[in-house]
């Protein structure tokens, strides 16, 4: 089922709890949309003086991930208008870089699955880091997908319970 992974970890690091200030089916749309513009953009990020990092994203799809481009963006929103979807699972990438001189030395990646739960006007996003050095801790992950999808809003949408 397109949006669910049916293999999600029982024990999950961490759980945040937002309120949602807009509709579920729009909340939902802009979650995807803003996580389909951090694949697209490669925005780079500075982790320390000399490392950069970019996001991977894919939506579940039964037992697999899709990454998440184009193609794969309207076919969840095409899901999305057909009912209600009360569960989102993703799977990110954290892509770090140590910068020397013009070129990028990859280092290891961390591996997070989210998975989130739209429920009458709350969001509450589970995280669960499956491998890496952890750069990243999985509130700072969630925290910074809410961020971003508070900037993509005209308002703020998403407040911290």
């Amino acid at each position: 089922m397109l949006g669910l992974y049916t293999n999600f970890p029982q024990h999950i690091h961490r759980v945040l709890r937002f309120k949602a200030l807009i509709s579920t089916k729009k909340l939902q749309r802009t979650m995807v949309n803003t996580l389909h513009d951090l694949n697209t953009k490669r925005q780079l990020l500075s982790y320390s003086a000399d490392v950069i990092m970019h996001f991977e994203f894919g939506i579940a799809d039964g037992e697999d991930f899709n990454y998440l481009d184009a193609e794969e963006v309207e076919k969840i929103l095409k899901a999305l208008n057909g009912g209600e979807v009360r569960v989102l699972d993703f799977f990110c990438v954290i892509c770090y870089y140590r910068v020397e001189g013009l070129s990028r030395k990859p280092l290891k990646f961390d591996y997070y699955m989210l998975r989130m739960i739209f429920d009458k006007g709350e969001l509450e996003i589970r995280v669960y880091h499956e491998k890496g050095p952890r750069r990243v801790a999985p509130e700072e992950l969630a925290e910074f997908i809410i961020n971003k999808v508070n900037e993509k809003s005209s308002r703020r949408v998403l407040k911290t319970i």
